[in-house]
């Protein structure tokens, strides 16, 4: 099975910038896939080191997609990957490119790392990816700054700057992403899941059903730096007594 940070070191013409505990983070959750008819969506190409990157690890039979707003992006499409023109912010045009795709496997979002972009897309990809499905959203550093800019200049060989304005800190996306672990527990909110002795009374009219995340979400993972979702069907949990 092939060692992705050996690919990502061993490779010279392999241009992209990551952590160096991400992968093994990325072997974690995405061995299973290796040399799998896996469907792989890459936000953020840049100057295409991530896609070569995931199309040596998962192998001959990954399809691997791309998005990026670079129209010059487009030059990456080739054999079995294949680039979007458009912006992960743009509702409309994911909507659209999830028509497009297969059932997508695994997500990587290494795109804008702006707090609103990264919930955009989430929002409209994750509850179309596989069933058994992972979406990984990097570099959640991002969230604790105070300030980030946004542009499409690049400045020597270090790829995009970013310049955006806007305080980030308690609306990044680690602070969302915080805020979802109340819905992956929201069976528990839900009278029908115990006797009603086992609810607080103060809660038993707040209660409300489980949501579609809490169905379909096996877990939220949270890294340096990095937040992966696990899809997957999760019936109401079965309390066991002995």
């Amino acid at each position: 099975m092939p060692n992705i940070y050996d690919i990502f070191k061993k490779d010279p013409n392999l241009h992209a910038q990551k952590y160096e505990h991400y992968f093994a983070v990325y072997e974690k959750y995405l061995a299973r896939f290796v040399n799998k008819p896996v469907n792989v969506l890459e936000i953020g190409v840049d100057r295409g080191g991530g896609l070569k990157m995931w199309q040596q690890y998962f192998g001959p039979k990954a399809k691997i997609f791309g998005i990026d707003i670079l129209p010059s992006c487009a030059k990456f499409t080739k054999g079995n990957v294949k680039v979007f023109i458009g912006s992960q912010a743009d509702r409309e045009f994911l909507r659209e490119l999830i028509k497009k795709l297969p059932k997508i496997d695994v997500v990587i979002d290494d795109g804008s790392h702006v707090a609103k972009h990264i919930i955009t897309a989430f929002e409209e990809i994750y509850p179309h990816i596989s069933d058994n499905g992972v979406y990984i959203v990097e570099d959640l550093h991002t969230s604790y700054w105070p300030k980030m800019f946004w542009s499409r200049k690049r400045r020597n060989n270090f790829g995009r700057v970013f310049f955006y304005r806007g305080r980030l800190y308690l609306n990044g996306f680690a602070e969302y992403a915080g805020r979802l672990i109340h819905q992956l527990n929201s069976y528990h909110r839900d009278p029908k899941s115990y006797k009603w002795f086992l609810i607080p009374r103060a809660q038993r009219k707040a209660a409300v059903p489980a949501d579609d995340l809490a169905k379909n979400t096996r877990g939220i993972y949270f890294h340096d730096c990095m937040a992966v979702f696990e899809r997957g069907k999760m019936p109401e949990p079965l309390r066991l007594y002995k």
